[in-house]
């Protein structure tokens, strides 16, 4: 890489991070909040007479653990230490079409110092309709969707670490993931019953993307500052492709904005 290249990415990475920073801090504010006593609480909602649930996660900054596995709707667990951040949960259902959201309440105060503890742990029913929206600030973000049933699916991500699993997701026909700063790993293995569109804008990190293997997969990617490794692909035209594209019933279309940082392609057994 040349010395003018590297410079560049440099700068990009700055610019990249003052905007974050900026966005976040005028969102929550800047003044500093008293941490007080650690506090953990469980929430149960019940699906009720909702025949399909749209879910909105709004966490600022934290730690996010997302599974199936609950028998109610959504089964939650909150560990916080800052009493103005208490996650707000409100469900309503509206001629079968439910309505859940959990977020993070606005405050204008931000504690900066360590002692920070802010986690959620959301477990959802496997057998309800999901359209799900998840927004997170900075943190860490453990979104394994496996197994539910999602329908629709958009994240954005500020920074921090990430790992969204989607494998074992049939339903799902359409995904939007859109990451600002750090590393993201998104494991699209498994079968899938219908065509599926992935669309991956990427910010600054490394982007890693498991792929089906018995699965026609076809994925293009828009190359920013950073190279492209490809495993168990191989070119066509523009795209990468596997072995199945075009000899399986279904296709998964994957498309990737990359931004500065590697991209790691693997089809997985």
């Amino acid at each position: 890489m040349s010395r003018q290249r590297r410079l560049m990415m440099i700068g990009l990475v700055g610019a990249a991070a003052l905007v974050f920073m900026g966005c976040t801090f005028s969102s929550i504010g800047i003044q500093t909040a008293q941490i007080g006593e650690l506090t953990r609480t469980h929430t149960t909602i019940e699906l009720g007479d909702a025949d399909q649930v749209r879910v909105t996660i709004k966490m600022g900054a934290g730690e996010l653990k997302v599974d199936n596995g609950a028998d109610d709707l959504m089964e939650a667990e909150f560990t916080y230490n800052v009493p103005e951040w208490e996650p707000a949960v409100s469900y309503d259902v509206d001629e079968g079409d439910g309505r859940l959201i959990v977020r993070q309440p606005n405050t204008d105060e931000f504690p900066f110092n360590g002692d920070i503890r802010y986690e959620w742990d959301l477990s959802f029913a496997d057998d309800v309709p999901l359209d799900m929206r998840i927004e997170c600030g900075a943190g860490t973000q453990d979104i394994d969707l496996a197994g539910l049933w999602i329908t629709d699916l958009d994240i954005k991500l500020g920074a921090g670490s990430t790992d969204i699993t989607l494998s074992n997701n049939s339903a799902l026909q359409r995904a939007d993931i859109d990451i600002g700063a750090g590393n993201t790993t998104i494991d699209l293995n498994g079968p899938w019953s219908e065509d599926a569109e992935v669309d991956i804008q990427g910010g600054v990190g490394q982007i890693s993307v498991g792929l089906p293997r018995d699965v026609g997969v076809r994925v293009v990617v828009t190359k920013g500052l950073g190279d492209v490794d490809a495993s168990g692909l191989y070119r066509d035209g523009a795209a990468w492709v596997n072995e199945a594209y075009g000899e399986s019933d279904v296709t998964l279309e994957v498309s990737i904005q990359a931004g500065i940082g590697q991209v790691n392609l693997d089809v997985r057994e």
